[in-house]
């Protein structure tokens, strides 16, 4: 399910269809420029994908999407001349192939030769905006809307960034973008300057749940447990459909029992490689923000990991680690030596005794 192309399925979500009436009934006062806004794995890419379906959608407006004209046909089987799509070639292998042949035609032509390993590349970057800067000069293929997806728009380099603001300050007639981020505060402030930003709404742990049980069979404790952490029920499918779940659930509560166990360092970083690097410290990331809510009243301490972090690291402590991590998120892939990286913050977890406020 998650990944076929032109599956409507991908398009629809719950806890977005309030939301989504709201901008369809304002569809006419639409700006060119929209930056959507929602944590990871809560489906913004399937209401963006909704939102370009509804510009590209030949049928009368009160239809549109119709799913049922020529248009809607071509964008759900993944080739709509006029939807235009910027991403990563990480994302690529993961959310974003359901939609199709429309991720191949901006990607970063930057792999090393062939016989050679390299990771997917993590960034969007200016070769791929001139790409797709170039082909919005023509005239549309259809004769209607064009539309361009950007996503995450928080890949775009510096750069990329730049050259992408220059398209925004004088947009094409007729053409839209629609950007897409988790990390608002990492765009440059000039491209957030140039669009209109939609806060869309999270799911609730019910919401979440119950969208993933209606998905296949899931282990539904384990599921919530995940869903607790901070993770978006669409990255906890994914967990399920790879077979690891349990990996990631587990190591919050290992994690709880050895912070502050200075022998436990080792133990940390190498449990971080096993699970995903990025995955780990963004378990890590979340669970500090939480113990910092806490801290202040503004969540239930019932947390065991949050509980722990924020009283073993401190304030301050939490607010430096959490800092830290979140650069190393940033990063391209490959930016910094990963090992030694992990193993830095796992000394630091594995510190002893309280650093206090």
């Amino acid at each position: 399910m998650f990944s076929i192309p032109g599956d409507p399925m991908m398009d629809k979500y719950a806890w977005h269809e309030p939301q989504w009436r709201v901008v369809r009934e304002r569809m006419h006062l639409l700006p060119q420029a929209m930056l959507i806004v929602a944590n990871r794995g809560t489906g913004k890419l399937g209401f963006a994908s909704r939102l370009a379906g509804h510009l590209l959608c030949e049928a009368d407006a009160q239809l549109r999407p119709c799913q049922d004209c020529k248009s809607c046909s071509m964008k759900d089987s993944g080739h709509h001349p006029d939807l235009h799509l910027l991403t990563t070639e990480a994302a690529n292998e993961t959310a974003v192939s359901f939609l199709g042949d429309h991720v191949q035609r901006y990607c970063a032509d930057d792999r090393p030769k062939k016989g050679t390993k390299s990771k997917p590349s993590s960034i969007i970057n200016v070769e791929q905006v001139r790409s797709v800067s170039r082909a919005l000069q023509m005239t549309s293929a259809r004769g209607g809307n064009r539309v361009c997806l950007v996503t995450p728009a928080d890949a775009l380099n510096i750069n990329a960034a730049n050259a992408l603001l220059k398209i925004l300050e004088e947009p094409f007639p007729g053409t839209y973008f629609i950007l897409l981020t988790s990390q608002l505060h990492t765009l440059p402030p000039t491209v957030r300057s140039r669009c209109s930003v939609l806060n869309l709404q999270n799911p609730s742990l019910a919401d979440s749940t119950s969208w993933l049980e209606n998905g296949g069979e899931i282990d539904s404790n384990l599921a919530r447990s995940l869903l607790t952490c901070g993770f978006g029920p669409l990255e906890v499918q994914q967990m399920f459909n790879s077979g690891s779940p349990d990996k990631l659930a587990s190591f919050a509560t290992e994690l709880a029992d050895v912070v502050g166990r200075g022998e436990a360092s080792d133990l940390i970083a190498s449990r971080l490689m096993e699970i995903g690097p990025r995955l780990g410290l963004r378990l890590i990331q979340q669970q500090l923000v939480r113990g910092l809510r806490i801290s202040v009243g503004c969540e239930e301490p019932n947390d065991r990991l949050a509980r722990v972090l924020r009283i073993g690291l401190g304030r301050d402590g939490c607010h430096r680690l959490y800092t830290k991590i979140g650069r190393y998120l940033h990063w391209p892939r490959g930016a910094v030596d990963e090992r030694l990286f992990l193993e830095d913050i796992a000394w630091r977890l594995a510190r002893s005794g309280a650093e206090g406020d």
